[in-house]
């Protein structure tokens, strides 16, 4: 099922107390985060799409702040 999504950026952990995550991009241009609208998050074997509100791009990491996810527990679930 992942040959049909193209990844470019694996969570590693909740930033902060408002729900962002950072992220580790897998891909040689980090701009691609940043229009982003959309993304498809996997979990146990399942995509779901979420919506994406913001983006942050720094030179070791992309933080995402993600429709819904509101605060750090949500972020770590």
């Amino acid at each position: 099922m992942l040959d049909s999504y193209l990844v470019i950026g694996e969570i590693l952990k909740p930033q902060g107390v408002r729900g962002e995550v950072k992220a580790r991009a897998i891909t040689n241009d980090v701009t691609r985060f940043a229009d982003i609208k959309y993304a498809f998050l996997e979990k146990n074997g399942e995509f779901n799409r979420v919506s994406v509100r913001c983006v942050r791009i720094d030179p070791d990491a992309v933080y995402l702040k993600i429709e819904g996810i509101d605060d750090r527990d949500a972020a770590e679930a």
